[in-house]
């Protein structure tokens, strides 16, 4: 991206009445030091102000059914690709929500898959990559559906989370090991070959501790027998923005960026440490560009969480939203109320809305957003068995952040 010594707009608000500075540099340092347990300047953006918002319905016919448990997981200038992970379906569709191809390889075959983990769409080669994460392989097709070729990753020791398209020749993984016991755990994030799924290199990324993000809930049913609850807390280490990424690792102060030529460079060090006893403290990155980040901490008491899962209640947590303005190194908190979709591509962020009787509600053509708040109708044609609606916020080209002097 472009934008480079540009000025935050007046227009953004700005409240410093909580705080007598922005500056986050606890220390004449070339790696900034984000302290969370400071009270920052407060910031507030409105979609209008940042984005250019368009409807997109996907098409809907009897071979293009896309029920409520789908993910949709690519979106971009030229394609939509969604799937349901357990029944195998995969949709794939042009701008305007016209469909292009869709097609199920679910199954025990050699050019089956049993679950849909990751789906990585390859825009220059109109490539589709599905993980099978239980049968640790890997199947490539074209855009059209036909297979190519697949390959076993199960013989390496692996569990792949994340994926993504990096270059020509490579997908970034993470593997989300739970121990230290291989130096896979200790180098989690790694380039694999798209021919054949071997190990190109790895990041140099090195863990000396893993933090455990499961939750236990035990109770004693008798004198010997125990039964109780074990939840998985879900964090993502990797966010893709165009052609760069971010790496907000669970057990590691410090944020990364990781850019073309595998080049990786420390972004950030953040404080208090994720090591804190009792504690876990994660980043999730809402947005970036050349100027700014938008993220946010979500800070969780392990203990009072545990009594949270054994009286089954929602599980208690503190989030707060950051914007960090990378030309000046300052931090605000940011207020804005509009809740950040997830981002689909560098510039791309995205929601969707349900029609009514896949919400379960027999209220005619109204429509519910992800939120699954009601929402002011936007076509009179939309059917209440069609296909969702995306939501599409494209990023201003000049956006108030980076309004030129």
């Amino acid at each position: 991206m472009k934008k480079k010594n540009y000025l935050l707009l007046l227009c953004l608000i700005i409240c410093t009445g909580c705080a007598t500075t922005g500056s986050i540099t606890k220390k004449q340092s070339s790696l900034p030091v984000l302290d969370f347990n400071e009270k920052y300047p407060s910031i507030s953006f409105k979609w209008s102000d940042i984005a250019e918002t368009t409807y997109i319905p996907l098409e809907t016919n009897k071979d293009v059914l896309v029920d409520r448990y789908r993910e949709i997981v690519h979106v971009s200038d030229n394609r939509i690709v969604v799937c349901n992970n357990m029944i195998g379906d995969v949709f794939i569709f042009d701008d305007n929500g016209k469909n292009i191809s869709s097609f199920n390889y679910r199954g025990p075959g050699p050019l089956e898959y049993n679950y849909i983990s990751t789906i990585v769409y390859d825009e220059k080669t109109k490539e589709i990559f599905i993980h099978d994460r239980i049968t640790k392989k890997i199947l490539v097709f074209t855009e059209s559906g036909t297979p190519k070729h697949n390959f076993n990753y199960s013989q390496q020791g692996y569990e792949f989370g994340q994926m993504f398209n990096y270059d020509d020749d490579t997908l970034l993984a993470h593997h989300d090991g739970m121990t230290l016991l291989t130096e896979n755990d200790k180098q989690p994030y790694m380039f694999i070959s798209k021919k054949d799924g071997t190990i190109v290199s790895r990041l140099n990324i090195k863990l000396s501790k893993i933090l455990s993000l499961t939750l236990h809930e035990n109770n004693t049913t008798d004198g010997s027998t125990m039964s109780g609850t074990t939840t998985m807390l879900g964090h993502s280490p990797i966010y893709q923005f165009g052609n760069e990424f971010v790496i907000a690792e669970r057990s590691s102060d410090t944020v990364y960026l990781l850019t073309s030529g595998k080049k990786l460079t420390p972004l950030f060090v953040r404080e208090p440490s994720v090591f804190i006893a009792g504690y876990r403290s994660l980043i999730t990155i809402r947005f970036k560009d050349d100027d700014v980040v938008f993220f946010s901490v979500n800070t969780l008491d392990m203990k009072r969480a545990t009594q949270d899962l054994k009286k089954d209640q929602p599980i208690s947590e503190h989030i707060t939203n950051y914007f960090y303005d990378l030309r000046n190194r300052q931090l605000f908190e940011n207020n804005s109320k509009l809740d950040m979709p997830r981002l689909m591509d560098a510039d791309i962020f995205l929601e969707y809305i349900e029609t009514a009787k896949k919400m379960g509600t027999p209220a005619g053509n109204l429509l519910f957003n992800n939120n699954f708040q009601l929402v002011e109708k936007i076509a009179p044609q939309i059917h209440e068995e069609d296909n969702p609606i995306l939501i599409r916020h494209k990023l201003k080209q000049n956006p108030p952040w980076a309004n030129k002097n």
